[in-house]
């Protein structure tokens, strides 16, 4: 689509049809390879050079997010740190568990001739 914003703004950057000397500028260059790529994996295409598009998203990403460098942090000290169990008390366990939901409340099931499970409420 022509009238399309990305189309109208990759066209400005684009050299005149009479210009040899004209350089494109290298966002104008790397968003036209995006657009396209982009084309290419919605039409269900292989990339030519995915390492390419990688670098060239890399780049965006880095751009937009405003990364100046792409160094590793500091590896963080995960020194691991042994916690002792809370105690509890046996009997409040024990009281706190609702009506029905110890093994000793369940209504046993057991299945008529025909191995269904008939359970009354």
């Amino acid at each position: 689509n022509p009238r399309h914003p990305l189309i109208i703004r990759l066209l400005e950057g684009a050299p005149p049809e009479d210009d040899e000397d004209f350089k494109v500028d290298s966002q104008i260059e790397d968003a036209a390879w995006i657009l396209h790529e982009m084309a290419l994996l919605n039409g269900g295409f292989p990339l030519s050079d995915p390492e390419a598009h990688t670098k060239r998203m890399m780049k965006f990403m880095q751009s937009q997010l405003g990364v100046e460098s792409m160094a590793l942090a500091p590896e963080p000290d995960l020194s691991v740190q042994e916690e002792e169990p809370p105690e509890f008390d046996e009997e409040y366990l024990d009281d706190a568990l609702p009506k029905g939901s110890s093994p000793e409340d369940a209504i046993p099931l057991t299945p008529d001739e025909n191995g269904n499970l008939h359970i009354e409420l």
